[in-house]
């Protein structure tokens, strides 16, 4: 069997983004059982302003499911390429979650009649479509900078 007493998020996990450290909800301790990683394994790739959420979901994931035997991988690359590599029909290159902090372009998917159901148009690959954050933009310039005028003069 495999050891899963490890329990160092930072060595285990790497950085979750902007420094920030993670503890897991749950102690893995102890021996795990040994199931069919090829069974129990997916990834997940897309959005790096969800990147951090995905990467806490696969550290829950792996602590909790099997105590630590099974296998997730997490990738960013922008939410197009979630998008693409969700829908694509390459075994090598898709993957079973794509992360996005956009809408489906008209160009990628065609949506159902549910609002959350969308049809790929590069492959028969259907998609549900599950809120899970809403993100923002902050714009924040010196006063009285030129960007601060700029801004300003938009209104």
């Amino acid at each position: 069997s495999q050891n899963c007493s490890d329990t160092d998020s930072q060595d285990k996990y790497g950085d979750l983004g902007g420094g920030e450290e993670y503890d897991t909800m749950s102690e893995v301790e102890g021996e795990c059982e040994l199931i069919d990683i090829a069974l129990n394994a997916f990834s997940i790739a897309g959005s790096t302003t969800v990147y951090p959420v995905n990467k806490v979901w696969a550290i829950e994931y792996f602590d909790c499911e099997g105590k630590g035997c099974a296998q997730i991988s997490v990738d960013g690359g922008g939410s197009s390429d979630g998008a693409g590599r969700v829908c694509s029909s390459s075994d090598i290159y898709h993957v079973d979650i794509g992360a996005m902090s956009r809408d489906w372009k008209s160009s990628e998917a065609y949506r159902m009649y549910d609002n959350y159901t969308f049809a790929c148009l590069q492959s028969s690959v259907l998609v549900t479509q599950i809120p899970v954050a809403v993100d923002g933009i902050s714009v924040i310039v010196k006063k009285n900078s030129a960007a601060h005028k700029c801004i300003e003069s938009i209104g």
